[in-house]
């Protein structure tokens, strides 16, 4: 709004051209008059002053349209949350379609809906299959790690295999850069490790970061091929061993259900009424006070001052005559 102030040299061009406008109507149609008589200096004094309290009016307008406003103190916010890191498997083994459509558009649906019900918490997102990278760093602007999850595909992490302690490890580092003490590690993966080396890493994390580790099985016991997709998007084979035998990738529950009690967590299965509820329920009721804070300045509107000012110059300009009252002597009227 402060770029209307290039109003007010117009209006000043306007004026003066007014002025003199006025001035040369005045001595074509009075010529013999002087300008002592005609009042022509109070004229230009008066109408010179109304100008410069109109102009003060607008100016006052513009700076109040603008919405000044003033710091009133500075605060230290604490808020209530949760640092929450969410860990998705990306492996081949993810495409099997036991799950609807497949196992990792299951999984970021879920992720996504445990996501979208937290309130303060700051979330961050690691893929992993053959090797384990951090996607998203911890942050509490929600929707843009639903970007990041939404961007999450099978080739996000192109090693082949699936090293769930590398994942576990990344989310460990992860999380001792977090400032809040109430930390949760959230893997949605079918259990497959090709790598070896989870539970202690499920203890490590525990016990270095305090972190709770919920895990949501994804994928179901009697398993299903994994399919061979092509770049057209085509499923052109399944995965065999080297036997020629179809590879079938089953859900390994009880090694899942061991990662979470070492992580004094949670383990549910996708498909299992609640399931994703109840996972969103534990993340809520570790949401703690953070011990990080935040200073800002509580602001005030002061829209009111310069609105009042532009008011009053406005009404004065209204009260102002253009004419000084004067009063004629007998002799200067019967001389007119």
């Amino acid at each position: 709004m402060l770029a209307y102030l290039w109003l007010l040299p117009v209006l000043a061009l306007l004026h003066l051209w007014a002025m003199r406008a006025r001035r040369r109507a005045l001595e074509t149609f009075c010529p013999d008059l002087t300008a002592r008589r005609t009042g022509l200096p109070s004229l230009l004094r008066r109408r010179s002053f109304k100008f410069l309290l109109f102009s003060a009016g607008v100016t006052f307008l513009i700076i109040a349209l603008a919405q000044p406003m003033v710091g009133l103190k500075k605060q230290k916010a604490r808020h209530r949350g949760a640092e929450v890191v969410v860990a998705i498997d990306t492996s081949l083994s993810m495409a099997a379609a036991d799950m609807e459509p497949d196992r990792l558009s299951a999984a970021k649906r879920a992720a996504t809906t445990i996501i979208s019900r937290m309130s303060n918490d700051r979330v961050g997102i690691v893929v992993f299959a053959g090797d384990a990278y951090k996607y998203c760093p911890l942050t509490v602007d929600h929707d843009a790690a639903l970007m990041f999850l939404d961007s999450i595909g099978l080739d996000s992490s192109p090693k082949p295999g699936t090293a769930l302690a590398d994942a576990l490890h990344i989310c460990g580092e992860t999380l001792k850069m977090a400032e809040g003490k109430h930390r949760a590690v959230v893997l949605l993966t079918d259990g497959e490790d090709h790598g070896g080396g989870a539970l202690d890493a499920a203890n490590a994390l525990n016990r270095e970061t305090g972190a709770h580790i919920i895990v949501l099985g994804v994928g179901t016991a009697e398993g299903e091929p994994i399919p061979v997709i092509q770049a057209d998007g085509n499923v052109s084979d399944f995965k065999r061993d080297s036997d020629g035998q179809i590879v079938m990738s089953k859900l390994d529950e009880v090694g899942l259900k061991k990662l979470a009690d070492a992580g004094n967590g949670l383990y549910q299965r996708l498909g299992e009424p609640g399931a994703v509820t109840r996972i969103a329920d534990r993340i809520k009721s570790l949401e703690g006070i953070q011990v990080g804070t935040y200073v800002y300045t509580d602001y005030d509107q002061r829209f009111q001052w310069p609105l009042a000012i532009a008011i009053l110059m406005f009404a004065i300009e209204a009260l102002v005559a253009e004419q000084k009252p004067h009063a004629r002597r007998r002799s200067e009227i019967a001389h007119l």
